[in-house]
């Protein structure tokens, strides 16, 4: 992914910017090169905050035909995947995107090389 995305999406997730113009900037960067290679994304159930962006990110992917493959995990929140979050932690969905995650590197990248 490229740095300009990462960046916008910390701006965003720490208050240096609203929803909308975070919304506005993605659709624009979801268009661009910046968006070049597949993307695998993973959402908790129950994040209001970033789930409320995935229908205009989604759209705008399909528009400028990026190849993306998108999991919403079921009774999840913000973090699930964090084991120091405390009570947002969810193993077993950590567990199903991170094994989810292994293989979309393995189909997009291919097999790590061996150890020597």
């Amino acid at each position: 992914m490229d740095q300009k995305i990462i960046n916008l999406y910390d701006r965003f997730t720490h208050g240096g910017m609203n929803r909308r113009e975070f919304l506005d900037r993605l659709s624009v960067l979801a268009g661009s090169a910046a968006a070049a290679a597949a993307l695998l994304l993973h959402y908790a159930e129950t994040d209001e905050a970033v789930n409320a962006g995935i229908a205009v990110y989604e759209a705008a992917l399909k528009a400028n035909n990026k190849t993306y493959t998108l999991y919403t995990y079921p009774g999840t929140q913000h973090a699930f995947n964090n084991d120091t979050a405390g009570a947002r932690y969810n193993k077993a969905a950590a567990d199903l995107a991170w094994s989810r995650t292994l293989a979309f590197f393995a189909e997009n990248l291919g097999a790590p090389p061996k150890a020597a």
